[in-house]
């Protein structure tokens, strides 16, 4: 893997971790945030907001502290992203390689609480890392049983 394609991996898994909250790009039923598949909040996503703003100042000061707090360097082009559950479009470089993303798709579900299978071992150890992302699945889930 080369130094930039190393970079890019990286500063996607911050994604996956949360700090950019890449992910769908509609309202999930049953809550007022936008999530993604693994129950990140998308509008809090600077990513996200760089890309529907086109934001060039946000991009920047992101990969400023990114670079800072994870020790990765993304270039402030890097901070770009459409959301997990569009197919098209600019993604986080994480996305290509995201389990729980393609385990949505390959379920065609928009986030894993509609899942059957919710919560199951592909999306345990990001949800035990990741709390906010697992109360939001959770109320989803809530909604759906309503």
């Amino acid at each position: 893997m080369s130094r930039s394609d190393s970079l890019a991996t990286a500063t996607a898994s911050v994604a996956a971790a949360g700090m950019m909250a890449a992910g769908c790009m509609e309202p999930n039923q049953g809550t007022r945030k936008t999530l993604g598949m693994c129950g990140l909040d998308c509008a809090a996503c600077p990513a996200l907001i760089a890309h529907k703003t086109d934001d060039r100042a946000l991009r920047k000061k992101t990969a400023t502290e990114w670079s800072q707090q994870f020790q990765v360097e993304p270039k402030p082009e890097d901070i770009d992203c459409v959301g997990c559950l569009k197919a098209e479009g600019t993604h986080i470089g994480h996305c290509s390689e995201c389990e729980i993303r393609k385990c949505s798709q390959d379920r065609k579900v928009d986030n894993c609480a509609l899942c059957a299978d919710y919560p199951c071992e592909t999306i345990a150890g990001f949800l035990a890392k990741v709390p906010p992302a697992k109360a939001n699945l959770d109320e989803v889930g809530r909604a759906r049983r309503s």
